[in-house]
């Protein structure tokens, strides 16, 4: 704003609105001004929103705009001080220390930085920087700008002139417009709160249904929702999800080093022979009768290679802390299933083809009974891995230890030292065999299950992250933990640790307690408790996972891929969904119609007609039985597709279809009555094509198919 140049002003009149300067006639000396001050302060004005705050709003009562204060007033001290222009006020501070109207500051400023017409002339009133204050919102707040429509504010106008009448108009034509728009908030913001209420009735509902079908779950998801509101952690934003073009290309760049590694090692195999000839094979027995169904027993497996001679394909594939043959775990497996055979029955009728189903069905097996794997101190079992919500975890290191010592001490009476390290490195080696399955797993393209790996474990051993990483974020690391218990109390939150006392270790092993807070939770508390507490059983299973070789080098880390893509694109690419639904299963399935049996049936029944009936009963029957009895029995999806497929649980994404399953309808190879046949090795099911007579009738051969049917293999 100039302020200077007097000159350029034009006359005053008191009948006019005081728009203008000094009037014509003013001494320029009678103001005692220094240029350099009032530009200083006049370029701190601009920040001043104390100032014109009065002047933005519309008054919907009286002195509702009462919010202007003067800048050289005792009332902006602060701001004066805080912007570096208090010192040029000095001793011409004012009186005007409260909020005014936008009329009775203009009439302050007026008074001190103008002049004042008397009888015998003008007053000169001394203060430069009021002055400046005055010009600058008459030419912000004037009618020869676009405020207002270009009418002005009416604080620049003497009161009832046609000026004063013109903006008082405006002003009230903008209030209607302003009471119009928040009415239209206001209705806008009714609906969200119908729809937000209607949503949270929704929610209560679901959340009664839940805990009443599922009552841990309905705990997981209480915890959580604690957890986000004491932690102050906001929950994940959905747009920031993976999208399916990304996981497009993370799913290309893992399948490119997948294959690339694997014709490393194909090379380096023994030339001119089958691959099934030089990795291990895996002699499993399945025993079967048509009254009981006994699954083979992983266990019992790991506890027979464990005790046979260290020079095995299968001991140095499982156990061995260095991996001479990388192509044993890398490659394919060769799982021979030996049923029980009966009296007058040759073994070759028993014995299952591994076409794919059966080394689906053995690492299935292994997944299931991963909670059951120990060692034996003696003849007493020492529990390797204990349940959580989330899915199987190992038990820490001090359960370890304890369990060890104490089923020695009650077995022999001492607790050597040597005889723990001992039983120790027997749980590592089962460890390690763990790692080494769940690697074959993953190089071979089969699914592995959720619950044998929970989110937080897939982090750090397939991606080195940890909860001590600043990129892990805070709401995945909640949802990862979640269902892990922290202490006696199965139920206790995160959240209720906050403010007590926790004992830790820093890097150069000095112990120390703190108090846990919403910033050192997660990188001390949940790190010690869910990681560091279990180095035994982790840092094997890395051994497994990352195998080195007789030199001491990894051979292959994983880590060395998946560090690179966030832990949604892994997990969709390598592990299973957590639970199935029936509209899952259904979606993968692929009917396959039979127009008729032999030449003389085909001559009497027309063929259009017999694919019809298959078409309806598959629409009609067969997905309503799946859709209904996995509503009512959860447990039932898994065994369906475990008879299918050899896994009892599906891919988050499928790259090769392998889940596809084929409901095929055949005339010649199931005649009528026939129970409902499976081939794991090609996903398939198998219906005769004369039908069932009615829904209820195929509900009871399906189910006494299924339960004949998991766990068991032969060869037809």
């Amino acid at each position: 704003v100039q302020v200077a140049n007097y000159d350029s002003y034009d006359g005053y009149s008191s009948e006019e609105s005081y728009i203008g300067g000094a009037p014509v006639g003013a001494n320029k000396n009678d103001i005692n001004q220094n240029l350099a001050d009032v530009e200083k302060f006049m370029t701190a004005i601009e920040s001043c929103y104390p100032l014109t705050l009065g002047f933005d709003i519309v008054p919907y009562y009286k002195e509702a705009d009462k919010c202007c204060f003067c800048p050289c007033g005792g009332g902006l001290k602060k701001w004066r001080e805080s912007v570096g222009v208090d010192s040029l006020i000095g001793d011409r501070e004012c009186d005007l220390k409260k909020a005014n109207t936008p009329m009775s500051l203009m009439g302050h400023l007026r008074d001190i930085g103008g002049v004042k017409k008397e009888k015998k002339g003008f007053t000169p009133m001394g203060c430069e920087f009021h002055y400046a204050i005055r010009v600058y919102l008459e030419t912000l707040y004037s009618m020869n700008g676009d405020y207002r429509g270009g009418v002005g504010h009416k604080a620049l106008y003497q009161m009832n002139d046609d000026n004063y009448r013109r903006a008082v108009a405006a002003e009230l034509t903008l209030l209607k417009k302003e009471i119009q728009a928040g009415k239209k908030v206001i209705a806008e913001q009714e609906t969200e709160n119908w729809r937000l209420k209607s949503e949270r009735e929704k929610l209560e509902e679901d959340m009664a249904k839940i805990k009443k079908i599922n009552e841990h779950f309905y705990d997981k998801i209480s915890s959580l929702e604690k957890d986000r509101e004491k932690l102050k952690i906001e929950k994940k934003n959905p747009t920031s999800c993976l999208t399916d073009e990304q996981l497009q290309r993370y799913s290309k760049s893992w399948q490119r080093y997948r294959d690339v590694t694997k014709k490393c090692y194909t090379k380096f195999s023994k030339q001119g022979k089958d691959t099934k000839d030089v990795t291990p094979k895996l002699k499993l027995t399945v025993e079967m009768c048509m009254t009981k169904t006994r699954v083979f027993d992983v266990q019992k497996f790991l506890d027979g290679e464990y005790c046979r001679s260290k020079n095995t394909n299968i001991w140095k594939a499982f156990f061995a802390s260095q991996l001479k043959n990388p192509e044993h775990i890398l490659l394919d497996w060769n799982v021979v299933f030996e049923n029980k055979v009966t009296e007058g029955q040759d073994a070759k009728d028993t014995t299952a083809v591994d076409d794919g189903g059966p080394s689906r069905q053995f690492l299935s097996e292994c997944w299931k009974q991963l909670l059951a794997l120990h060692i034996l101190v003696g003849k007493k079992p020492v529990k390797l891995f204990e349940k959580s919500r989330s899915g199987v975890i190992p038990v820490t290191d001090d359960f370890l230890c304890h369990k060890v010592k104490i089923s020695l001490s009650k077995q022999s009476g001492c607790d050597d030292s040597s005889e723990i390290d001992q039983f120790i490195e027997n749980a590592k080696c089962y460890y390690r065999a763990v790692g080494r399955i769940i690697l074959h797993s993953i190089m071979v393209s089969t699914t592995v299950s959720s619950s044998a790996l929970v989110p937080l474990f897939q982090n750090f051993l397939l991606r080195n992250c940890s909860p001590r990483d600043p990129e892990y974020d805070k709401d995945d690391i909640l949802q990862h933990i979640t269902g892990i218990v922290f202490g006696d109390n199965p139920k206790k939150a995160l959240s209720d640790l906050l403010k007590s006392t926790h004992e830790t270790e820093d890097e150069e092993g000095n112990r120390e307690e703190i108090i846990l807070d919403e910033n050192n939770i997660f990188s001390v508390f949940v790190y010690d408790a869910c990681i560091d507490s279990r180095k035994i059983a982790l840092s094997a299973m890395l051994d497994g996972l990352a195998p080195r070789d007789e030199k001491g080098e990894v051979i292959i880390d994983l880590r060395d891929i998946f560090w690179m893509m966030p832990h949604d694109a892994m997990e969709r690419i390598l592990f299973s969904r957590q639970s199935l639904t029936a509209e899952e299963v259904i979606g993968c399935l692929v009917p396959q119609f039979d127009q008729g049996g032999s030449e003389a049936d085909a001559d009497s029944v027309d063929r259009l007609e017999c694919v019809q009936r298959q078409k309806d009963f598959y629409s009609n029957i067969f997905v309503p039985f799946l859709r209904t009895k996995g509503e009512s029995d959860p447990s039932f999806l898994s065994k369906f597709v475990e008879c299918c497929t050899g896994l009892n649980y599906l891919p988050y994404d499928d790259e090769n279809q392998s889940h596809t399953i084929s409901v095929e309808f055949n005339y010649e190879e199931s005649l009528p009555g026939y129970l409902p046949m499976f081939h794991t090795c090609v996903n398939l099911i198998k219906l005769p094509g004369y039908l069932y007579g009615s829904p209820e009738e195929f509900a009871v051969i399906m189910e006494k198919s299924i339960d004949l049917s998991v766990g068991t293999f032969g060869i037809q």
